[in-house]
């Protein structure tokens, strides 16, 4: 059963299955980057969104980004952190919201980027 990590609910829809070996090409033709070591064995990745929250989330959970991951992104694409299409969607959500906390935040560039709006 998956759990959202946010809601702490089942109420989840999978919103669709990444292959392992698609990923780890990706990223190789994209990046040079080899993430192999990042999916610790999981043949398949998958993306769930909570019904309630609305938060969408990667399940298995220990598929994270490492730190050696974000360093070589960092210093090989400049533009990575600044150009996530993520943060236009996070602005649109926020919209109504008098404070935001980001955990997790790099250098802090998205905060930067909904301060100035």
């Amino acid at each position: 059963m998956v759990i959202s990590p946010l809601s702490r609910s089942s109420d989840v829809t999978l919103l669709e299955t990444f292959q392992a070996e698609q990923l780890i090409h990706g990223w190789r033709d994209e990046y040079n980057i080899d993430i192999t070591d990042e999916l610790h064995g999981h043949k398949q990745i998958y993306l769930y969104e909570c019904n309630k929250s609305k938060l969408r989330f990667f399940v298995p959970s220990d598929v994270v980004g490492s730190e050696r991951l974000y360093q070589q992104l960092e210093k090989n694409y400049n533009h990575y952190f600044s150009t996530k299409w993520e943060f236009e969607a996070a602005i649109r959500d926020l919209s109504d919201c008098a404070s935001a906390l980001e955990i997790g935040c790099g250098e802090g560039v998205f905060l930067d980027l909904l301060s100035k709006r």
